[in-house]
């Protein structure tokens, strides 16, 4: 299991989970793709959305991190500039491509803060107030 849903499941009981990329790469490749976390918790995502929110507002990293979905079915944890990107019409996943194709720097350095972010959101959601 990836290391940011061990983390986010403090906040409750998960139902489904997509990481990518996925923490661990095959033959020990660097990962190309900026973070995109997808999940939805099992009693709802109205309290986990706050909790993420309030954390993500409070980090003070090289990207801006956001998480959207409040009150939908799925919360998606994400670089701010890939939500914006999206907020234009174009699809998610396109947005990615063309950020891989067009700005892999962005990529690179998303990637190396993600790992600062992670390692953040642990030390939020620890105890008993998780």
């Amino acid at each position: 299991m990836a290391r940011i849903i061990e983390v986010l499941e403090r906040l409750g009981e998960l139902d489904w989970y997509a990481v990518r990329p996925s923490e661990v790469t095959a033959g020990g490749q660097i990962p190309t793709f900026p973070p995109l976390i997808t999940l939805r918790y099992k009693e709802g995502n109205d309290r986990a959305y706050r909790r993420i929110t309030d954390a993500l507002t409070s980090y003070r990293g090289k990207v801006v991190w956001t998480v959207t979905g409040a009150g939908g079915k799925n919360l998606c944890l994400m670089p701010e500039a890939v939500r914006q990107a999206s907020d234009t019409g174009t699809g998610t996943m396109d947005v990615v491509d063309a950020m891989i194709r067009n700005d892999p720097s962005f990529v690179r350095l998303a990637l190396n803060d993600y790992q600062d972010l992670l390692n953040y959101l642990d030390e939020c959601f620890r105890g008993p107030e998780a």
